[in-house]
Order: C-alpha cells, then structure tokens, then sequence
C-alpha cells in the first residue's frame, strides 16, 4: 500500500480513537497526552499522522509531543523506517517553529540510519530539506551545496534503476585538469565533483559543528546590515589565490508585501532585489558575497519619481530577509562575466525606472541563464522593473531557465520542505 494512502488512513483511525477515548477536541494538548497513556494500542504511522495534523491545524507543542512518541515507540521497537518518518517530521516541526539548527540535527540523524532501512533514495529528500533550511539561516554557499548533493542522490537512485552508474570527479581531478584548460572546463563542474553522499560527511564539514543535540555553523557572519562596500571589496575577495572547483548565483527578492503583486507599501517601501556569488575552493572552503544595487541619495528627493536618478552604490546584504529566492551553479566564464558587470555597475548612476536594484539583478540573473518573467509595474510619476512583481513572477513559476539547469526555488510563503 502506498505509504501516503496508508499514513491517510491511519490519520483517520487515530481521529476516531482519540475523539471516541478523550471528551476534548482534538486539538488539545490533551488528547496528544493520552496516547502516552496508550501507546502500545498505537503504531508509530498512527501518531506520525496525527501530528501531521496538529501541524497542519497549527499546533506545534501538541505536533512535538506526538512525534516524539512516534520516534521513542519505533527506537524501542527497532524499527529504523519508523525512527526515519518521525525524525523527517520533526524536522519540519522544528523548522516551522524558527528552530532551524535542530531542524538540522534531525535531518542529520535521519541520514545515519541509511543504511537501515529499504528506500536507499530518501537522501534526495534529506539534503533538499537540508539546503532549505540553510537558505533560511541566509547560509547561502551551504544551501546551494546540499541542493546539488540532492540532485546527485536523485540521479543516483535513476542510476541504480537504470543499472548504470554516474562518472564523478574528485577535486584532485579537478586540479589536475585545471592547469591545462580553458574557462569551458568547467561547464559543467558542480554536476562532476563528488559531493559526498556519506551521512557522516557533515562531521568533517568545518563549517558545522555538531554538538550533543545541535548543528549550527561556524563563523556566523557578523556583518551590519546595508553597509556600503565598494566593487573593489567585492572583486578582490574573489581573487584570493585559491584554487576554484564551482562557482554559484543566488537572487534574492524581498516584497514590499510577501505574496504580493504591489509596487510599493507605504512612503518608503519598494522592496529590494539582490545577489549572491560564491566561489567553492578546492580545499572544500568557499568566499561569498551578498549585496545589492542601491541608490546613494544626492539630496532628499533623489531616487523618488519625482527625481528618480542618484548616485549608485553596493550595499552588504548578507543580513538581509528575503521572501523569494533562485539559485543554480554558473560556468566559470558566466561568473567572471558577472564581475565585470559589477566593476561597470559601480560606475553607473542609480535610476528608479530604468535602472534600479531589479534591474541589477535581472542583468545578473540574465548572464546565468536565468529568466523571469512579468517583473515591470507602475507607481505614481514612473514605472520599471520591481522587487514586487519580481518577486511574485518567481512565487508563481515564471522562472525560466535557458540552459535547462536545476534551480533551486525556495519561497517562504510556501511549505518548501519534502
């Protein structure tokens, strides 16, 4: 039987036997009480079920205590694909309620019992969930990482299906071809390297430190929001004499009103759109950097449609919220041609019609391929290219891809998780 159509049916048994067995609505923290009372009537996809529900009603303390009683009656009864289901729940639980960094460490416990149970391609759903939950901690080189270790699970178990298998390099290859080739080398580079698959692989990433119960990064970034950077800090932190195996983009937008098609909210808010670059080394570390196009005001009307051109700047937005973003792996030939694009765009004036922040952004995105659609609107006095309708083009698929590359799409208006 299908596990979705049997978790459904076990949902429905678990509502009749606590609405029969317990006065109180289900949504009360009671009736999750009562299964602890019970829990040899119940198997761990019964509980499993209910707490889908209670997430789904809202309800996250009732969702946490019955998940974890799925995961305790499934560790006590050896049954690994039980421990699996309930330690993916809970990550989504822990997810949902802002606690990204022991959403993490459930996604990381699921991967140590691969070896255990009989769907050997759940890590495709382990290291997607994995790369969402990064881009929610803004660690965007990380998030960009395990998406591809995702795509790699995934063509894997084709692989396997297919009786066929995958030809990888390793970063020794890479180095090696490296010093004999031209940018076109590295085409196709992320899909080669070999991206461990090995659950234990996060306890030699450096940048993660796992604790007893935790996985958080190392070396958060401290950074003040919007702070001026020139091209130059930004060109130069890319030239740093390490060996590169991957480059990737990341495309930022943030709404004036999430899941809006709107222009502008209030006096002064038009959203923004902005980028990542990272450049993955071959010593496993990466440089990035997040910023944006903005208006370096002359005088109090600049930038306005009253007068709409300004001074242009970059600003630092490695802190910046962000309701849509687009990601994918570039060539090395697209990544430099983004750098010489922010070397002539820190020459350029800022104008809110025709060349704004968005704009930016489009330009950038355009370079990697990427295309999105329905992103001009109006506003009193002008009209152009903007955060809102940027935005909510991406959050309704408008997302084209001109060298059919997988895009990692994450909109946080939505549930993104598998």
């Amino acid at each position: 039987m299908n596990h979705k159509l049997r978790g459904f049916l076990y949902g429905i048994a678990a509502f009749i036997l606590i609405n029969i067995s317990c006065p109180k609505a289900y949504g009360q923290i009671d009736s999750a009480q009562h299964f602890n009372t019970r829990h040899v009537i119940y198997q761990p996809e019964m509980l499993l079920a209910q707490s889908r529900i209670q997430l789904d009603s809202g309800y996250i303390d009732q969702a946490k205590i019955l998940v974890d009683q799925a995961y305790a009656i499934a560790t006590q009864n050896n049954d690994a694909q039980g421990q699996v289901e309930a330690l993916m729940l809970s990550g989504k639980i822990e997810f949902k309620s802002g606690n990204n960094a022991q959403a993490l460490y459930s996604f990381w416990k699921t991967m140590k019992l691969k070896s255990k149970i009989g769907d050997k391609g759940f890590s495709e759903r382990i290291y997607y969930n994995m790369a969402v939950t990064f881009a929610s901690m803004k660690q965007y080189p990380l998030a960009l990482k395990y998406f591809q270790k995702a795509n790699l699970a995934k063509e894997k178990k084709t692989q396997r299906k297919a009786g066929t298998t995958i030809t990888s390099f390793s970063y020794a290859d890479i180095d090696t071809m490296a010093e004999s080739s031209d940018d076109t080398t590295f085409d196709n580079n992320a899909r080669s390297i070999s991206w461990s698959d090995d659950p234990v692989h996060l306890l030699n990433d450096k940048l993660l430190v796992v604790d007893a119960d935790t996985i958080y990064v190392h070396h958060k970034a401290t950074q003040r929001k919007e702070q001026k950077i020139t091209e130059a800090n930004i060109l130069h932190a890319f030239d740093d004499g390490k060996q590169a195996v991957a480059y990737g983009l990341v495309l930022h937008t943030k709404q004036p009103v999430s899941g809006k098609r709107k222009t502008f909210s209030g006096i002064n808010n038009v959203g923004h759109m902005f980028i990542t670059l990272i450049k993955y080394n071959a010593d496993a570390g990466y440089t990035s950097r997040t910023f944006g196009f903005y208006p370096d005001k002359d005088n109090f009307l600049s930038a306005t449609p009253i007068i709409p051109t300004s001074s242009g700047t970059f600003k630092d937005d490695g802190q910046h919220d962000w309701d849509e973003m687009v990601a994918k792996f570039i060539p090395r030939r697209s990544f430099n041609r983004i750098l010489r694009m922010v070397k002539k765009y820190s020459k350029t004036k800022y104008n809110l019609n025709k060349n704004n922040c968005t704009d930016f952004g489009l330009c950038v995105a355009s370079v990697a391929g990427i295309r999105i659609q329905d992103t001009h609107g109006s506003w009193p006095l002008g009209s152009g290219n903007n955060p809102g309708f940027a935005g909510q083009s991406i959050s309704d698929d408008k997302v084209l891809d001109d060298d059919n590359d997988e895009l990692l799409i994450i909109d946080t208006m939505k549930d993104n998780l598998q």
